[in-house]
């Protein structure tokens, strides 16, 4: 999976919803677990998006919910999350 920084959301009824912002690691795992979302246009903020919950990947992102469900999403709270290693093998 290649999602680049950028990266518009659209959702499941093809509107857009914001980019992607970061990506978030599982430590143990060493795998993906969710996509941080810039969303909102006056109230901007960002969200994390479960990997589950995204049914396509490619020039853009696509969730499996509409852009209304986007407010019921946690905020990203940066603080709460370490910086990648870059020893890690991906």
């Amino acid at each position: 999976m290649l999602v680049p920084f950028g990266t518009h959301v659209i959702d499941k009824h093809g509107k857009s919803v914001g980019t992607v912002s970061r990506v978030v690691l599982d430590s143990q795992a060493r795998e993906v677990v969710s996509l941080v979302v810039h969303h909102g246009v006056l109230n901007r903020r960002e969200v994390e998006v479960p990997l589950s919950k995204v049914t396509g990947f490619g020039d853009e992102v696509r969730p499996s919910f509409a852009a209304a469900e986007f407010n019921e999403l946690p905020p990203f709270h940066a603080p709460s999350f370490r910086v990648m290693p870059d020893h890690w093998d991906m």
